[in-house]
């Protein structure tokens, strides 16, 4: 997102440069001065490929949807590499489709001797449109699909989710045993509406057929407007719908019923929603209703999207690495660049 912005304060900057050397210069000298920036204001917005390491390749298989829930798997290839003992399932947020190896967060869990499993719950070719009461079953029972063909053992499966994926994460690690260990990047300690906005407002989430109760979004509010103007500025209709909230406890996240170990990572700088508020939250219950239970919060002065934080990146992997280490003893796979 930060991308456009960039390229397009520098083209307004070569068009400022322009309008001022109009006065000085002839037409050739200014067009030349313009290019010349240009070409330095692409150079510098330039993001490089996260490239592999020379003689590995990324192998993509078993890609399908099953019951509106669509995935496939993710394995570096390559020499000296056995096949891979755990799977990590990635979620991306409420923008639906999948998480690629454009992403540095998917990159570094291949590098790390993972397989990864990338959902797409809504937004994605035979997934539905909106994310509006998807199915936590059919996810569940996607993810035993892709375990089940990546022969991966019993005790070696890893999830994370980000921001509206990591409300996700955090149910399935308290509503069911999908996986071994659980990172929630950025995430929410309630259920929310459904983003997509209907006369009838909805859940953004079914379990055993049943629709989760949900925080609704105020209608009509200046925080509403600001949020439809720009999402990333959503901060303060989150804020405000929960100061409203007359459902909060049965809107909850039950975390208390997890049985896996979890991670939270929060922004104190999210304007998107409060998520640093509501992860402490999170901990909170914990510490009154199962203080034993394996949790940590990690906080970071960032915005919304960690994922771009290569410390976030490390700490996550460092995590999965201790807890899949611990459950099944694995001996890791190192790939030397």
């Amino acid at each position: 997102m930060l991308l456009p912005k960039k390229r397009k304060n520098i083209y307004l900057v070569v068009l400022l440069f322009w309008c001022d050397c109009r006065k000085k210069k002839n037409f050739m000298h200014r067009l030349w001065i313009c290019l010349l920036f240009i070409t330095i204001a692409k150079n510098f917005c330039a993001i490089p490929a996260f490239a592999k390491p020379a003689g590995y390749s990324i192998v993509t298989s078993d890609v399908g949807v099953s019951d509106s829930v669509g995935g496939g798997l993710l394995t570096l290839t390559g020499p000296s590499i056995a096949d891979p003992r755990t799977m990590i399932v990635v979620f991306g947020g409420s923008e639906g489709g999948y998480q690629t190896t454009k992403s540095p967060l998917v990159m570094n869990l291949l590098l790390a001797g993972h397989r990864v499993a990338a959902l797409s719950y809504h937004g994605a070719t035979g997934t539905p449109k909106h994310l509006r009461e998807i199915s936590i079953d059919a996810v569940v029972a996607r993810i035993a699909e892709l375990s089940e063909a990546g022969n991966i053992p019993e005790g070696c499966i890893g999830i994370i989710g980000t921001s509206k994926g990591g409300e996700l994460a955090l149910l399935l690690a308290s509503l069911t045993n999908a996986g071994d260990v659980y990172v929630a990047i950025t995430p929410s300690d309630v259920v929310w509406q459904a983003s997509n906005p209907t006369l009838r407002r909805k859940s953004s989430w079914t379990y055993s057929g049943t629709p989760l109760p949900f925080i609704k979004y105020p209608r009509l509010s200046g925080a509403t407007m600001k949020a439809l103007l720009d999402v990333g500025q959503a901060g303060d209709l989150h804020s405000l719908a929960l100061r409203k909230a007359k459902n909060f406890e049965a809107a909850r996240i039950p975390i208390e019923k997890a049985t896996a170990p979890i991670l939270l990572q929060a922004g104190t700088q999210d304007k998107l929603w409060p998520t640093e508020e509501m992860s402490k939250r999170l901990i909170a219950r914990l510490a009154v209703d199962k203080p034993d239970h394996d949790v940590e919060l990690q906080i970071y002065e960032h915005d919304h999207y960690l994922g771009s934080s290569p410390k976030v990146r490390a700490d996550t992997l460092n995590f999965l690495k201790k807890h899949l280490e611990k459950e099944k003893n694995l001996k890791r796979r190192i790939v030397n660049l």
